[in-house]
C-alpha cells in the first residue's frame, strides 16, 4: 500500500469527518447540462495521487481549481478516497461527485459513450499501478485526453513508452491543473 510511503511533510491537513457520498449519474441530464451550457465539462479523476512528487496536492489542486469552473469533477477509487479524506466528496459541492471503486470504471466509459468525448479530459496525479494505466489507456481509447503528472512506468521498452505516450500527455506537476484547464478550453 501507499499509504506507509507517504512523506508525512508534504501530506495536506485536513479536519474533515472523511464522508465520501456515492453519486449515480444521469447520462441525458449531463449531456443536456452540457449542450446547454450549464456544464462546461466533465473532468475524470483517477489512478494514484502523487506520492513520489507532491501527494495529495495535485488531485486537491485539481478539484479546487476546476470544479467551481463549472465543470463536473467523477472520481472513483484510490482518488476517492484521498478527496474524500479532505472533505471534498462530503456533498458540499454538487461538481464532484464519487461514482464509486475501480470496478465502477465501466460507467464512466458509458458516460463518454453516451456524451462524447469532446468536452471531457481524464486526470491521473500518478498512474501508480497497472489498473491505473488501463484505465488511462481504455479512456483514451474511447478519445478521452488523458493527463499525468508522472512519466510513464513502461522505460523498460522504448517502442511501448512512445505509444503509450501518444495517447497519455505527461506534463510537469507544476503545469498539471492548468494544462487540464487547457484541455478543457477553460
Amino acid at each position: 500500500m501507499a499509504i506507509p510511503k507517504r512523506d508525512q511533510g508534504k501530506i495536506l491537513s485536513s479536519e474533515e469527518i472523511h464522508e465520501v457520498e456515492l453519486s449515480s449519474l444521469d447520462f441525458e441530464q449531463i449531456k443536456t447540462n452540457l449542450q446547454t451550457g450549464q456544464l462546461k465539462g466533465i473532468c475524470i479523476l483517477g489512478g494514484g495521487t502523487n506520492l513520489k512528487v507532491t501527494q495529495d496536492a495535485l488531485v486537491c489542486e485539481a478539484v479546487a481549481k476546476i470544479a467551481p469552473k463549472d465543470v463536473l469533477c467523477l472520481t472513483y477509487g484510490n482518488t476517492a478516497v484521498t478527496l474524500g479524506r479532505y472533505g471534498y466528496l462530503s456533498g458540499k459541492s454538487p461538481m464532484i461527485k464519487c461514482i464509486g471503486t475501480e470496478l465502477d470504471v465501466v460507467t464512466l466509459l458509458d458516460l463518454v459513450e453516451s456524451i462524447g468525448t469532446e468536452k471531457v479530459i481524464a486526470l491521473f496525479p500518478e498512474l501508480t499501478t497497472p489498473r491505473d494505466v488501463i484505465v488511462a489507456l481504455a479512456l483514451a481509447g474511447v478519445g478521452v485526453k488523458v493527463l499525468t503528472a508522472i512519466d510513464l512506468p513502461v522505460g523498460g521498452s522504448e517502442e511501448v513508452a512512445q505509444k503509450i505516450g501518444a495517447l497519455i500527455t505527461t506534463c510537469a506537476p507544476s503545469e498539471y491543473v492548468n494544462q487540464g484547464l487547457t484541455l478543457l478550453e477553460l
